[in-house]
């Protein structure tokens, strides 16, 4: 068995935890966004009275799609590893989810060692979800200016195959209605 290969089963069973079956396949990226979403749906249901009835459904939906879409990242990774598909090995960097561990062991640390009072980030944790979105809008407009000023390559078409020309001769030029003339000549 490849050692590259991902099991997709163990992928859909990671995400249970949303965003866990990402990061095992090599989205490390959307897993970290997929767990802060996930546990910003739950930390506003419980701050904000009345708001249930909207994110309890998307909770769920979101819940159920990671898994989904984790059995699919690990299936589409194991057909490119294996050559099945023209794109490279899907990966994201772990900058950002190192990043972002960072930051949280940081936080902790004070609260922990230096007893230091966090009660502010109760009124400001919005701020970085609004700055993990500017992050992807930035990001998701550098590649589409990349991709406008990127020269399209055209590709060739493959060359024919012999094996439908053996009726005809060895002559793959030779079209049907020319090879029937030369026989009947």
């Amino acid at each position: 068995m490849n050692e590259m290969r991902k099991s997709p089963a163990l992928a859909g069973f990671l995400s249970m935890m949303p965003g866990l079956g990402q990061a095992y396949v090599g989205y490390y990226t959307q897993g970290f966004i997929n767990i802060l979403i996930f546990g910003s749906c739950i930390a506003t249901m419980d701050k904000v009275d009345g708001i249930e009835p909207l994110l309890a459904p998307f909770t769920a939906f979101f819940w159920m799609f990671n898994i989904i879409d984790a059995v699919r990242k690990a299936k589409l990774y194991n057909a490119q590893a294996v050559g099945e598909q023209a794109a490279p090995i899907p990966t994201d960097s772990p900058l950002v989810g190192g990043v972002i561990l960072l930051l949280i062991g940081f936080l902790l640390t004070l609260r922990i060692t230096l007893d230091v009072d966090l009660e502010w980030l109760e009124d400001v944790w919005p701020l970085g979800l609004m700055a993990g979105g500017g992050y992807l809008v930035w990001k998701y407009r550098k590649a589409q200016r990349e991709l406008r000023t990127t020269p399209s390559i055209p590709i060739a078409p493959p060359p024919p195959d012999p094996s439908l020309y053996a009726s005809f001769g060895d002559d793959p030029t030779i079209s049907p209605s020319a090879g029937e003339e030369r026989r009947g000549a």
